[in-house]
């Protein structure tokens, strides 16, 4: 989980997820206590003790960014591992390159920085740009899938995740 980019939600953000999770109907299922057997890094706390509120619309700079960030998580697969596996936020947040293998082959996010050589050049990520990258990631998964269609009756994998 992205605890490093929760931190940052804003208070009112944070509410509309809990009110869209309150209409789901509840699920009754006997689940494990969860136990942690990793040291917490810094970003995981002190709790926090104040409200968080979003950057004004305006700051369009600071919006992007918390809509990169915190909110859309963008910069969490667009972010490259450390050795150690943790996201380098601090020296190549959204530089791509992170590996994502799976039944469809490989997929490698790309660089979504404004780097003139390797990054979004023009600035912001064109619109068309990012519709498609999502439906050529959905195709790319789903096409080889008969369940994908949505005229087929057979069943999802287990393994699906919406």
């Amino acid at each position: 989980m992205p605890f490093e980019l929760y931190r940052g939600l804003a208070d009112s953000d944070l509410d509309a997820i809990v009110a869209c999770l309150r209409t789901v109907p509840a699920v009754k299922n006997l689940t494990p206590k969860s136990t942690y057997a990793i040291a917490l890094p810094p970003s995981y706390g002190p709790p926090i003790d104040k409200p968080i509120a979003a950057p004004p619309r305006s700051d369009k700079l600071a919006y992007g960014a918390y809509l990169a960030g915190p909110l859309g998580h963008c910069i969490e697969c667009h972010t490259p591992p450390a050795a150690n596996g943790r996201a380098q936020y601090d020296t190549l947040r959204g530089a791509g390159g992170r590996h994502f293998p799976g039944p469809w082959g490989l997929s490698v996010a790309k660089n979504i920085t404004s780097d003139p050589d390797q990054g979004w050049a023009s600035g912001p990520m064109p619109r068309s740009n990012a519709r498609s990258a999502k439906a050529s990631t959905t195709r790319g998964i789903r096409s080889s899938r008969r369940w994908a269609s949505p005229t087929t009756t057979r069943s999802r994998p287990t393994t699906w995740r919406p």
